[in-house]
């Protein structure tokens, strides 16, 4: 038999767990070769956390204490006990790969020394992605190690979209430049239009808009992405749950001299109490959209004072804002866009897709979709099995 159908062979019984480990959830998954056959999420860490398990399509949802991400890390693997799994490899979503990763790669001593020197700049997932490959580790030390990158697909970028505007010797020597983030999902979102439309992936220009907590839109032209608008950390571009996205670059400065703030505290403030939370006091969207006159589907509507009701219009109108202006510029220079592609928690919902799209002149007579997230089975399908 030759060599290339006994690698096929070997992949297909390859047993792969699917790590995306978060400040408070985990998402996990199990594939056997590329079919998942197993999911899981652990969400909002807590007395009262929900684990929600779905195996060969049946699902299952309890509520158990699991206070940290150890204590949800060590919930996993007594359920691949109960199931009786033992990974011959874990692949791990890693938000930031840095100037190095433009594919998945192997998890070596000397690759997470230099993941974990990008902490800084990833604050929010990346001490947890890396927790989550120690934990793996340890579980199982025969397994093989996989980080799959966020920032991989933006390697790509021209650099007239990649280097900033600032002096040369300080960008080079800090590594400054346009990383970009939620690369795996737009990937996704991208690839899937592409069936869903029929079209070959390297004739296909479009627009993808991933929606979350997080928040970001990336411009392709014939397969190959172009632009996208989180930056050099995920701060940058559309306003999000509790980051600002872009702002006068000049207003943190400001700050740190006018209340005497570190800078410390100034990160803290634009990645934490900014955004929507920063305008309304609330960070989930379909407590936003509910108050501003949008009731969410299974969402509970609760009665808010009038107050809570103006600004989380306001908040909502401003997202939509900056969602629109970006969409509007990136369909203004490129060829011919043929879909604007929705992804995400948020990007799912066809009240915000409608504000973002309705009476947009860029916009008119381009189909836009949904492409629902999956993160997991593009984790699997990006690796070299």
């Amino acid at each position: 038999m030759p060599k290339k159908t006994l690698d096929n062979l070997a992949a297909m019984r390859k047993t792969v767990l699917i790590l995306n480990t978060g400040s408070s959830s985990v998402k996990f998954a199990v594939a056997r070769g590329r079919k998942i056959f197993l999911r899981g999420l652990l969400g909002h860490f807590g007395r009262q956390a929900e684990v929600i398990t779905t195996v060969n399509g049946r699902r299952r949802t309890e509520t158990m204490a699991v206070p940290t991400l150890r204590a949800a890390l060590s919930t996993i693997r007594r359920l691949l006990v109960i199931h009786r799994i033992r990974p011959d490899a874990v692949a791990h979503r890693i938000v930031h790969g840095g100037q190095r990763s433009s594919k998945p790669a192997r998890l070596t001593p000397t690759a997470l020394a230099y993941l974990h020197g990008l902490v800084e700049l990833a604050p929010l997932h990346q001490p947890a992605n890396l927790a989550g490959v120690s934990w793996a580790k340890k579980a199982w030390p025969p397994a093989a190690q996989w980080g799959v990158f966020d920032t991989a697909v933006f390697r790509a970028l021209p650099e007239r979209a990649r280097i900033y505007a600032l002096p040369a010797r300080i960008t080079k020597r800090l590594h400054i430049e346009k990383y970009g983030f939620h690369g795996t999902s737009h990937a996704w979102a991208f690839r899937q239009a592409t069936k869903k439309l029929g079209v070959a992936q390297g004739k296909l220009s479009a627009v993808t808009i991933h929606l979350g907590a997080g928040a970001s839109m990336t411009l392709w032209r014939r397969g190959k992405p172009m632009d996208t608008t989180m930056g050099f950390t995920p701060l940058a571009g559309l306003v999000m749950s509790t980051r600002a996205g872009d702002i006068d670059p000049a207003i943190p400065v400001y700050i740190q001299e006018k209340l005497r703030w570190s800078a410390g505290r100034v990160g803290h403030m634009l990645e934490f109490e900014s955004g929507i939370h920063g305008l309304c006091g609330l960070n989930d969207m379909r407590d936003v959209l509910s108050a501003a006159g949008y009731p969410v589907k299974g969402w509970p509507h609760r009665h808010r004072p009038a107050t809570v009701r103006a600004n989380a219009k306001l908040a909502l109108e401003i997202y939509i804002y900056y969602i629109r202006h970006n969409l509007a510029g990136y369909i203004g220079m490129s060829e011919k866009i043929k879909a604007i592609v929705f992804t995400g928690r948020v990007g799912a919902n066809r009240d915000i897709q409608r504000l973002v799209v309705k009476d947009l002149p860029a916009a008119r007579k381009i189909p836009y979709l949904t492409v629902p997230a999956d993160e997991e089975q593009a984790m699997i399908n990006a690796l070299p099995l």
